[in-house]
């Protein structure tokens, strides 16, 4: 997830905890966490 949100934002964050910190008034944080626990709770097989 951090990686994904430095590759969006080009800025570097130091951990999941800061992530989620940021996901608080961040709106691109919140998204890049969100869909990550949607994909984690998707039933259906990837392939």
């Amino acid at each position: 997830m951090t990686a994904r949100y430095t590759d969006r934002t080009g800025r570097p964050v130091d951990g999941l905890r800061e992530l989620t910190v940021l996901a608080v008034t961040g709106i691109t944080a919140r998204d890049i966490i969100t869909s990550v626990l949607r994909a984690l709770g998707d039933p259906s097989p990837r392939g």
